[in-house]
């Protein structure tokens, strides 16, 4: 993930609404509240196939993070691991024009 990509994370948890989480994202996904969907590479592959079907759904943006749940988690600035985060809310952060749609980033 690039600086900033980062930057822009770091910005949209400071500023507007974010969750945390594999099982509050996909529920707000199922829902239609996020606009954006951050998966870690090392998710579980039958939790990942939810998201993207969800995602798919709801057309969602999925950005696939190039690290582990460990890195994204430092990413957050947590101390924990985070397999994924949906973007409700960026707030003042650019994240969701940062973020390619799940098709683009898997033939990139």
């Amino acid at each position: 993930m690039s600086k900033t990509v980062k930057e822009s994370l770091k910005l949209a948890i400071e500023t507007g609404k974010v969750v945390i989480g594999s099982k509050k994202t996909l529920e707000n996904l199922k829902r239609g509240k996020i606009k954006a969907l951050i998966i870690a590479k090392n998710c579980p592959e039958r939790i990942k196939k939810d998201f993207k079907w969800y995602a798919k759904l709801t057309k969602t943006l999925v950005y696939l993070f190039n690290g582990t749940s460990m890195d994204l988690g430092a990413a957050c600035g947590r101390g924990h691991v985070i397999s994924a985060l949906g973007i409700m809310d960026p707030g003042v952060s650019d994240i969701l024009n940062l973020t390619k749609p799940q098709e683009e980033s898997e033939n990139a």
